[in-house]
Order: C-alpha cells, then structure tokens, then sequence
C-alpha cells in the first residue's frame, strides 16, 4: 500500500494487467515504483471473456508460481473450439484457458503490492507537470524518473499528451449460467462483427466485437441476445484497433506507454491481456538494461500491421467462408488450413 513517499524511479498510471506486472518486475530488480489506480484496484471488473493463450499462460508461467495462478484464476479448459459460419468446422489440438478476468487482476495487483510496491487508490483526477517531472493526486505531489501510462484504452495521460483518445472498437457481453464446457466462434452474413460464446464451470460468456467500426448498439447486440432467450444486463465496453500505437511520448523521452493505453491490441483476435503482459516485460526490459522500448517492440508491431492488413481478408464472408468449407474436409490440405489458422490465432 502507500508507504508515504514522494519521489519514486518509476511511476505507473493504471493497476490493471499491463500496470501490476510492470510494477511487479521493477520491483525485483530493485526500482521504487508507484502505482496511481483511480478506482479500488481488488474491485476491478472488465469486459472480457478471460482467454489465455499458449504465449500468455507461457508468459505467466515464467513470473509467477503457475499453480497458486492456476487455483485462484483458472476457471476453464478447452482443447478444441467450433468457428460457426455457412459451414462449421471444429478446430482441434489446441490449448486454451480462460481466466477469471477479476481475479486475474486482483492475482497480479497482490504480486504487486507482496513484493513491496507502494500503490494509491481512489486517487482521483491527476495533474501533471512534465517539465518538473511531477504528478499530482489530491493533496499529495509525487516526483518521478520515469511515467507509464498503463491507464486502458482511454488513457487520460495519453491524451493530456496527445490532445485525443486513440481509436477504438465497441464490445458487448452478457453473463449467463454455467453450462457444459463448449466454446464457438460465430460469423453471419450482414453482421457487423464476430460472436464468441465461452461455456465454463462458473458462468457462460457471450460476447460480440464490432469489428469494422460501425459502433454495433446495445439494441443490435440485445436482439442477437433475445433470440438466444437471454434476458439479463448487457455490458459494453471498447477496446484499441491497433492503428494507433504509441509506445512513448514524442515529446518527453521518459514517459512510455504499456498494454490498452500504448494501443497494443491483435486486431483479429483481441488478445490484450498478451498484450499487456508482453509490453511490461519489454518496458521493464529496457528500463533496467538502458535498451530501446521500440527496438524490443519491433516484431510485435510488424505482427499487428500485418493482421490490419490481412483483417479485411479475414472478414470478408466468402473468404472465411472458404477458409471453413476448406478445414470442414478430412483432407490433407484441412491440417494445412487448420495449422495456418491456429498459427493466425496464436494457438501455437
């Protein structure tokens, strides 16, 4: 918690994945880190249907004792899943795990907080000055080395910065009740973005993302919910395109941005608690080794303007179309497609 300290080598905005695991690797290394989170970070809850894929779960394996993450965060398993269009196919032989995203950001914040990082809560509207190198909540001034933004996809230091928010997308998901383990993916024609439908031991995700922008409405998505018999509260929520990364500030070489606020995001899939988790590691990286943030960050960028570009593709119905019709045959050229579609999800 807040020890009552003023200056610090690094301050992080934002307590949510990207913040917690920065703070976290900073302070084994030996850094005086602060964490400024405008809400209660234990009373955090996303939108977000919790996926982890092969290269997060590697990520948390490699920082945190796998097992103590496992038993407070992991509430599902899958080793295949259905993609649903004018043709189903199923996609086999992968490993995914869906997280509790709450807990998953309570697990880190406490790794956080246990390894003797200081963190304020509840701290308000902040005020900075750049020049002096300060930071401003409520009645306390805190004196930084280094700032990183880590505050989402609505970073309000990115944008004192910038004099913008970043583009985004719109998301909508609804909570249902457990049922058997399944979990699809569902495209239809007309539709303005992609269904996901996640069937774990404590609850059932069901979410849309609006993916060519069109600013799907809560009435359009409550329709898709109504024809499931779904009558509970929807939830929306927004999240980056990847057109838009900044990783530092153009002006200040000491302020840097991580996760949702650096506009990380892969523009198929989402996946933004990878992410998240990756762009700490590299952050951290090059803080504590004097190297370059966006030298680290290169291939990862590479990766997310390929996937805007192959995006259209991908979501052109009859070429997903085909790509389906193609994995629905026992054929050779099917592991083919279903290798290159994996590999496309990051399932590898």
């Amino acid at each position: 918690m807040y020890t009552g300290d003023t200056k610090y080598d690094v301050i992080i905005i934002g307590c949510g994945i990207a913040g917690a695991t920065l703070g976290y690797l900073l302070k084994k290394e030996g850094y005086k880190v602060l964490i400024l989170e405008h809400r209660k970070y234990h009373g955090k809850s996303k939108l977000c249907s919790g996926i982890l894929t092969k290269r997060s779960y590697d990520i948390l394996k490699n920082l945190y004792d796998i097992k103590e993450f496992e038993n407070y965060a992991i509430i599902g398993r899958f080793d295949s899943f259905t993609v649903k269009s004018v043709f189903t196919a199923t996609i086999k032989d992968v490993d995914i795990k869906i997280a509790n995203r709450k807990r998953l950001d309570i697990f880190l914040a406490n790794k956080y907080v246990d390894s003797g990082g200081d963190i304020l809560e509840e701290c308000g509207l902040l005020e900075y000055d750049f020049k002096n190198k300060t930071v401003k909540a409520g009645m306390f001034t805190f004196y930084y080395d280094v700032l990183v933004g880590a505050d989402g996809v609505v970073s309000q230091l990115r944008k004192i910065l910038t004099g913008k928010y970043q583009e985004q997308y719109v998301s909508m998901q609804y909570f249902d009740k457990p049922k058997p383990y399944k979990m699809s993916f569902e495209f239809k024609k007309g539709l303005i973005g992609y269904y996901w439908y996640i069937a774990t031991s404590t609850r059932t995700y069901v979410g849309c993302v609006d993916v060519k922008q069109y600013r799907l409405s809560i009435p359009e998505f409550k329709k898709y919910a109504d024809n499931n018999k779904y009558t509970g509260e929807i939830f929306s929520g927004i999240r980056p395109t990847g057109k838009e990364i900044m990783l530092k500030s153009s002006k200040y070489k000491n302020i840097y941005f991580i996760g949702d606020a650096a506009g990380l995001t892969s523009p198929i899939t989402g996946e933004g608690i990878f992410h998240a988790l990756n762009s700490a590691l590299m952050l951290n990286k090059a803080i504590t080794e004097h190297l370059s943030y966006e030298k680290l960050m290169k291939s990862t960028i590479i990766n997310i303007k390929k996937e805007l570009l192959y995006k259209k593709k991908v979501y052109s119905f009859l070429h997903r179309t085909f790509y389906i019709m193609i994995l629905s045959k026992k054929t050779l050229l099917s592991k083919v497609y279903n290798a290159k579609l994996k590999k496309m999800l990051n399932l590898d």
